[in-house]
């Protein structure tokens, strides 16, 4: 089972996976056209949340998957 620290350091690798590039990225007049007008925020923000929400997945099926291989041992 997953623990709160465990969690708690995905959701904070993914932050930092999700922030990295966009301080990365060099400067272009598209790039900067994003960054001023919030554009690639709300970008990260999707992608982020759309991370959290697979690895939530993943985490839901292997509890399941967890309790069916529980459930075939008895």
């Amino acid at each position: 089972m997953y623990t709160k620290h465990k969690i708690y350091t995905l959701l904070a690798a993914l932050l930092l996976f999700v922030s990295a590039p966009t301080k990365l990225v060099a400067q272009t007049k598209l790039d900067s056209l994003m960054v001023s007008d919030g554009k690639l925020y709300v970008v990260a923000a999707v992608f982020a949340l759309v991370m959290i929400g697979f690895f939530g997945y993943l985490i839901q099926i292997d509890r399941k998957l967890r309790r069916l291989e529980r459930e075939a041992e008895d």
